[in-house]
């Protein structure tokens, strides 16, 4: 499964990081939604106040929750935006106007598929249930499969998935930063070097 940077919400991909639970996702969204309602205004309060520490957080935050649910779009806006405040003297008249746009269009993309409607990116597959973990000795295959089906996997989890696998602490640091930034393939490179 592949990231598309236009893709406002990969339905599919938000549905497999909860085991197909489409409930669970709606909720997930609304709180998302309540969440994040007014960050497009914080973060250019931030920016007003030369906030650059505040900035970065709020913008790396929604980088990564966006990355978890398949916002992609959003998701890339707020990568931009961070690399902006880890730039001295940046200019972020352009950027957050995309951003806000992004996020406006995100929310309309979670409505659309929150009342049922086909998403813009809704491929309308099923997605199958994620089997239980297998044995310890295992571990190292069951990991390779959550990430190559780009599933959420809580940190307790990754853990001892990664514990169970006899990876080395330095490479399961290596592996968790990789996920961190949902560079699913280089932690399958990583888990499998």
């Amino acid at each position: 499964m592949q990231q598309d940077k236009e893709t406002l919400f990969d339905t599919e991909f938000g549905l497999n990081q909860l085991s197909g639970n489409r409930d669970l996702l709606i909720k997930m969204l609304d709180r998302f939604a309540a969440d994040y309602a007014s960050v497009g205004q914080e973060l250019q309060d931030a920016v007003a106040q030369q906030d650059v520490a505040i900035g970065k957080a709020k913008a790396h935050t929604i980088k990564g929750v966006a990355g978890n649910l398949g916002l992609w779009k959003l998701h890339h806006s707020s990568k931009e935006l961070e690399e902006l405040f880890k730039a001295p003297d940046s200019d972020f008249t352009a950027c957050l106007a995309s951003f806000n746009q992004v996020m406006s269009d995100t929310f309309a993309a979670l409505e659309q598929f929150k009342s049922g409607d086909s998403a813009p990116n809704d491929t309308g597959t099923p997605v199958e249930e994620t089997p239980p973990g297998g044995s310890p000795v295992d571990a190292k295959a069951e990991l390779t499969t959550l990430l190559e089906g780009f599933e959420f996997i809580d940190a307790d989890n990754l853990q001892q998935l990664l514990k169970d696998a006899a990876i080395t602490e330095d490479k399961r640091d290596e592996i968790t930063q990789a996920i961190s930034d949902l560079d699913y393939p280089s932690a399958i490179e990583l888990l499998n070097s």
